[in-house]
């Protein structure tokens, strides 16, 4: 069995030492490569002893905070995954982390079962995000487009304005962290019928998956309301 290597970054040790422990008891695929306490030396690390397939990287720290060393770390090692862990679900770096590469962004909170089916998702390709955290991105965003709109008006690119009203909900859910199955009650839709808007939606955005229209939607200010 191909074990996942991850490198724990955090500067609490009490929480990165136990959630160790979890990961080590809990998932026998899974090896903890190292516990660090900061970014900077989570590079160190990486450049003496070899690169992880995954990093749980925690967001406020001394010396290199996680933003930062998730920039650093996947213009140096671009196939690592990292995974943000926040214990507030307000954080004001979400949208960073994800321009910057995160392809998970947790709450420290969640429970141990589900941070480690979330590792498991991530390091298939999966992006993750906390449905708490995913709403809050979307307040952020929002209060910045309501900003901008009162200097300029918002051009909006091609591909948004080829997707129906009904598409431009379906992607505002999406962005918000909830799933298929989420959707098709929120809107009283068959779940089947929301997997077919969503295709259509990857389609005409020209992407394959969440992580990706998400990242385009962030990148374009488009992620609610329309």
């Amino acid at each position: 069995m191909n074990k996942i290597h991850v490198l724990i970054v955090d500067d609490q040790r009490l929480f990165s030492e136990s959630l160790a422990n979890i990961i080590r008891n809990r998932a026998p695929d899974i090896e903890v490569m190292g516990v660090v306490v900061n970014a900077k030396v989570s590079i160190e690390y990486i450049q003496e002893y070899g690169v992880p397939d995954i990093i749980l990287m925690d967001i406020r720290m001394p010396v290199m905070n996680g933003v930062e060393g998730t920039k650093i770390i996947k213009r140096l090692y671009p196939s690592v995954k990292i995974m943000m862990l926040t214990t507030f679900d307000d954080d004001e770096y979400v949208a960073d982390a994800i321009k910057y590469g995160a392809i998970g962004y947790l709450l420290k909170d969640m429970p141990p079962d589900e941070l480690i089916a979330s590792i498991h998702a991530v390091n298939g390709g999966t992006f993750q995000m906390s449905p708490s955290i995913a709403r809050r991105l979307v307040q952020i965003r929002t209060s910045k487009i309501a900003e901008k709109s009162e200097t300029e008006p918002q051009d909006l690119p091609d591909w948004f304005r080829a997707l129906r009203v009904r598409e431009r909900e379906l992607l505002l859910l999406l962005c918000q962290g909830y799933s298929n199955k989420d959707i098709s009650e929120q809107l009283n839709l068959a779940e089947q019928t929301v997997k077919n808007y969503v295709s259509h939606i990857y389609e005409v955005m020209g992407v394959d998956n969440r992580y990706s229209a998400l990242k385009m939607a962030l990148k374009e200010n488009l992620t609610g309301p329309w």
